[in-house]
């Protein structure tokens, strides 16, 4: 009878016990699994409790440091897993003319290969849908974060489909010190440069709501961007860097003339990290510490992204630079027919700039095709599974399937100038499933 009974499940039952028992395996094993270990740290680093020293924590946890248990698993930099190196900007939104004034990757644990190969190939047979917010079997949760004007910040926990917890610190922020101007994700952290106008703050969060914030004092960061296992704030004449994304050490000088707004980092030849701005403005990096290769021509350069060798930068208008050599040198470039360019982004297999209208393709950063297209965002990133784009507008988000044809979802607010993705730890605002 129980055999008779067992079989009366069909295809159906019999595929939902097999898929059950495969999740409970998997979460057996990542128990067993334990922590990974901290990435290696420079000799003389300070330890954590560097980070409680000056840390004030805003958000749902007002009186107790951020916990980061289990925030150390194979990290997710953002964006599309293809282009992990890859760096993405936006053009500034209005009032940051004064922004300079104020202003890789943890390997896996070897012990967990046989585990996540066998995951892989479980997975391929285990179909989820493209919209759910399914954990992966680190525990970790997807989450588009956006930030702006008066650290205004709010997540995405269904891959920008919806937007919740949307809070502020101050109402009619302006291009002051509660401005968001850079953010970054890398090692299931976000990290947000805040400040301006002599005021300069470093937020940290392992969930995409609760923060960590850094006083640092001094003029504020223009961007952070994340590749060799560290975060880079920088932008305006300075630098910072952490391994963690939390202790922030080895100041760097980033020389003089006009601000330099936008980082990104790509992988030619080792690592190497770009920052442009103002008047043309562009310097490079191998580490974010020593800055070099200085060059101040052509027009303003409101973003700028890597991807496939090259690292490309865009004005507001049709004028772009791009390097092949890891920011050494650069050319000039054109997209044919762009005007009133918003952003761009590489998403793991080509370059998209948004506009006012069509959007732009390329796959070496020098070579446009005009794409049909809604008016898409200034500021937007992509999952690491490359199905979804969010990004924002003013007060205003968005999500599309492609990056050309784009969805308002959510109207209103203080103007937003981050986006990103990352995989981090639950929240009681994105939990686990």
């Amino acid at each position: 009878m129980a055999r008779h009974e067992v079989s009366t499940l069909g295809a159906t039952g019999r595929y939902a016990i097999v898929r059950w028992a495969v999740r409970l395996a998997l979460i057996s094993a990542g128990a067993c699994a334990g922590r990974v270990a901290e990435p290696i740290r420079p000799a003389g680093e300070a330890e954590s409790g560097a980070r409680a020293r000056d840390a004030a924590v805003i958000g749902d946890r007002d009186d107790q440091p951020s916990s980061r248990a289990g925030a150390s698993a194979p990290p997710s930099a953002g964006g599309a897993a293809a282009a992990a190196s890859a760096g993405a900007g936006a053009v500034g939104g209005a009032g940051r003319g004064s922004a300079g004034d104020d202003p890789g990757r943890v390997p896996p644990d070897p012990s967990d290969a046989g585990t996540a190969g066998a995951a892989a190939s479980l997975d391929a047979a285990i179909v989820e849908p493209a919209d759910a917010a399914v954990p992966a079997a680190d525990g970790l949760v997807p989450v588009f974060l956006a930030m702006g004007y008066g650290t205004r910040r709010i997540v995405s926990c269904d891959f920008g489909l919806s937007w919740v917890n949307d809070e502020a610190d101050v109402a009619n922020g302006g291009d002051d010190g509660y401005l968001v101007r850079g953010l970054a994700a890398g090692q299931n952290v976000f990290v947000a440069a805040v400040g301006g106008g002599g005021t300069q703050k470093l937020f940290s969060s392992d969930d995409g709501v609760t923060f960590t914030r850094f006083d640092r004092g001094g003029n504020g960061f223009s961007d952070v961007s994340f590749g060799l296992g560290r975060f880079v704030a920088g932008g305006g004449h300075a630098s910072v860097i952490s391994f963690d994304g939390y202790a922030f050490e080895q100041p760097g000088a980033m020389g003089d003339g006009g601000i330099l707004r936008h980082l990104a980092f790509g992988d030619y030849d080792g690592g190497r990290f770009v920052a442009v701005g103002d008047n043309g403005r562009r310097m490079n990096s191998r580490d974010g510490v020593s800055w070099g290769a200085q060059l101040e021509e052509g027009p303003g350069l409101q973003g700028v992204a890597y991807g496939n060798g090259a690292f490309v930068a865009i004005s507001g208008g049709a004028e772009t630079r791009y390097s092949l050599d890891g920011g050494a040198g650069w050319q000039a470039g054109n997209i044919d027919g762009a005007q009133g360019v918003r952003g761009i982004l590489f998403d793991g297999a080509r370059f998209i700039v948004t506009s006012g209208g069509d959007a732009f393709t390329s796959e070496d950063g020098r070579a446009w095709t005009r794409r049909a297209a809604t008016s898409g965002p200034g500021r937007f990133d992509v999952s690491d599974d490359r199905l979804h784009y969010a990004g924002a507008q003013g007060g205003d988000l968005f999500h599309s399937s492609d990056g050309l044809q784009w969805t308002r979802v959510k109207q209103g607010g203080q103007a937003l100038e981050r986006v990103k993705f990352a995989r981090v730890k639950p929240s009681p605002v994105c939990p686990a499933p």
